[in-house]
């Protein structure tokens, strides 16, 4: 057997070897799925086990994704219920699958609570969290998710992935205000996988076929912005006109 083979044996086979160890302090929780996610076939684990540790990773799953299902389908005090008490356990979780699993639940919740759960997992150690983060925003579509978004494109530190997922969600979103995110991006300096998935987002979001011309980008911002301060001028004048009108 090669070395890679037995490495990759071993990866997929220390929680059980550990569990028949018989060693105490272990939780079940933190252990990988990796029967979810198609590598191995993992045999029930015997209920005297899962009382002397816990419940496992797959149990904590379908607990989460019922509770994903129950808010969505849910009232405003259930999205509540299950906001709170998502939002306590995704800070003492270990498993960063079963953090993402939580998050598309709260995603589902759309509370206060869930917002700044979904904004604090934006620091997640786990850049597939902060992915899944980015898509909760997204969901919502709101123009807290276009800032949220946008501060992380603003980041010099974001990962390269993490930033293209906000591109992504601020294309979901559609709103023109994430144009002004996305134009600093088609820097020359950027990296091209940032400047092409930027550029997409743009054409897309404004319905403008603009190539990638970073000036002509920042022109078309100048003249949207422009529009909108008249129009801006021009709602304030007949609104004072209106009131006016109404003491004759």
């Amino acid at each position: 057997m090669r070395h890679s083979q037995c490495v990759w044996l071993l990866c997929l086979t220390w929680p059980l070897a550990f569990l028949a160890s018989g060693c105490r302090g272990v939780n079940l929780s933190s252990v990988p799925l990796a029967d979810e996610l198609g590598l191995v076939a993992v045999e029930p684990v015997p209920k005297e086990i899962k009382t002397r540790y816990g419940p496992t990773s797959k149990d904590r799953l379908q607990v989460i994704r019922k509770q994903r299902t129950q808010a969505k389908h849910g009232s405003e005090k259930v999205k509540q219920e299950i906001s709170e008490k998502l939002a306590e356990e995704i800070q003492t979780e270990p498993n960063a699958f079963l953090r993402q699993e939580i998050v598309r639940a709260l995603a589902e919740c759309d509370t206060p609570l869930a917002a700044n759960i979904l904004r604090a997992g934006l620091n997640d150690e786990s850049v597939d969290v902060q992915i899944q983060c980015c898509r909760g925003w997204a969901k919502w579509g709101t123009a807290e998710s276009v800032s949220v978004l946008g501060q992380i494109l603003d980041n010099k530190l974001a990962a390269i992935d993490l930033k293209i997922a906000a591109i992504d969600a601020l294309q979901t979103v559609g709103q023109p205000e994430a144009a002004t995110f996305l134009v600093p991006l088609l820097d020359k300096q950027e990296d091209p996988a940032l400047q092409y998935t930027a550029l997409k987002a743009l054409q897309k979001i404004t319905k403008k076929d603009l190539l990638d011309d970073q000036e002509a980008w920042q022109a078309y911002l100048a003249e949207e912005k422009e529009k909108s301060s008249h129009l801006e001028a021009k709602r304030a004048s007949s609104s004072t006109g209106r009131t006016f009108f109404w003491w004759r």
